[in-house]
């Protein structure tokens, strides 16, 4: 076994048993890459891709992709001294009347045109998307403190208050993530809150906010989460959050996200290749803002001009399933004991997924405290009949 147990059934993991989830790279790869800069040619490549290449701009998701791109080079300056915003000319050009054609998309619309100018094309269409946002009042429209917060965010970019009787904003967003143990349990949606929520908060890292100690349990169950499930996208956004609220993140999830975005591959297609348009470009993305944060090479693949597809390394990614039914049955059985979870662990996790684990537990020293509050969670419940 790789648990002793201690009073109150309480594991304490015997590190020196782990076998580590393999890291392209080693455990210094992140530090080792730091030294090398990124690569213009590939960055503009990319950015061209997003503009011209990979979606028409009525796709929404044209809207997304673009939007993410522009807010990564902008907040951490990556494009300082390229010309990125002339891609997108055409666009900001005719985004006012895109506003006035699609204002359910104006977050998106506003967050591109306002990055454009950041990164060189002239300033005042941005200015007079956010007043147009102002006067519609769009933002009282959205019904997600996250989206509101993001409204407020953009268009206080340009001078342009909006939601000024909403006092209770960050408080109640201040209280959702102050829950660690609701973040010790897999939902997607409130974790990407969670990052997002500091995103916004500390202005891309450019205010240092003071938030309780609560708040970095919270990322740090997530992030257990994130590594489980080897999910290098939530991951880097746990990392680059943490940074942004002063705190260095486990040297373990760093190298990992480090050796996974070097196994990325980026491919040139046709036009009607449909596999353009269902690949891992979010994961590319935010693994690459993550290095950028934490002052390492980002965006250094090889690309070419042209329309382009992001694959990550395939691999069967199962940990937390496999954990998940184990603990299922044990409920079922009504057994469910920590000391019965690692007797299970052995024989109902696949080779891999036992490394994954291992690794996941030595970590972070708040596994112990995730982990019994990941298991607990389903005491009590009818979970029904298998």
């Amino acid at each position: 076994m790789l648990v002793e147990y201690g009073r109150q059934d309480r594991p304490r993991l015997r590190t020196e048993a782990l076998l580590p989830l393999h890291v392209p790279g080693g455990t210094g790869a992140l530090h080792r890459r730091a030294g090398r800069r990124s690569d213009p040619a590939a960055l503009d490549a990319i950015a061209a891709a997003f503009a011209r290449h990979r979606r028409g701009p009525q796709d929404v998701m044209y809207l997304k992709e673009n939007a993410e791109l522009l807010n990564i080079v902008e907040t951490t300056g990556l494009a300082a001294g390229t010309r990125l915003g002339r891609h997108y000319r055409a666009f900001h050009a005719g985004a006012p009347g895109f506003l006035a054609f699609f204002p359910q998309y104006y977050r998106f619309i506003l967050s591109i045109a306002g990055d454009a100018e950041a990164l060189g094309l002239a300033a005042g269409v941005a200015e007079g998307l956010a007043a147009r946002v102002a006067r519609l009042r769009l933002a009282e429209g959205e019904v997600s403190d996250l989206q509101r917060m993001e409204a407020r965010r953009l268009c206080a970019r340009h001078g342009i208050r909006v939601l000024q009787e909403d006092g209770g904003l960050d408080d109640r967003a201040i209280a959702f993530m102050s829950r660690p143990a609701a973040f010790a349990v897999p939902n997607r949606k409130a974790a990407y809150d969670l990052t997002h929520f500091i995103f916004y908060l500390t202005e891309y890292g450019r205010s240092r906010v003071e938030l309780p100690e609560a708040v970095i349990g919270s990322l740090t169950n997530t992030g257990l989460i994130a590594m489980m499930e080897e999910d290098i996208d939530l991951l880097s956004e746990v990392c680059i959050a943490l940074r942004w609220l002063g705190r260095r993140p486990p040297e373990l999830w760093e190298s990992y996200i480090a050796g996974d975005l070097a196994d990325f591959e980026i491919f040139r297609t046709e036009p009607d290749d449909p596999a353009a348009q269902q690949d891992d470009y979010h994961p590319f993305l935010v693994a690459n803002w993550h290095q950028a944060v934490a002052g390492a090479a980002a965006f250094a693949h090889a690309a070419r001009p042209g329309r382009l597809v992001f694959r990550r390394r395939p691999e069967n990614r199962c940990t937390l399933t496999e954990i998940s039914q184990i603990l299922l049955q044990l409920t079922r059985e009504n057994r469910m004991t920590i000391g019965n979870l690692f007797e299970r662990l052995p024989d109902g996790l696949s080779p891999r997924s036992r490394r994954v684990f291992e690794t996941v537990g030595r970590s972070s020293p708040q596994f112990e405290e995730f982990l019994h509050r990941f298991c607990h969670r389903t005491l009590g419940v009818d979970v029904g009949a298998s």
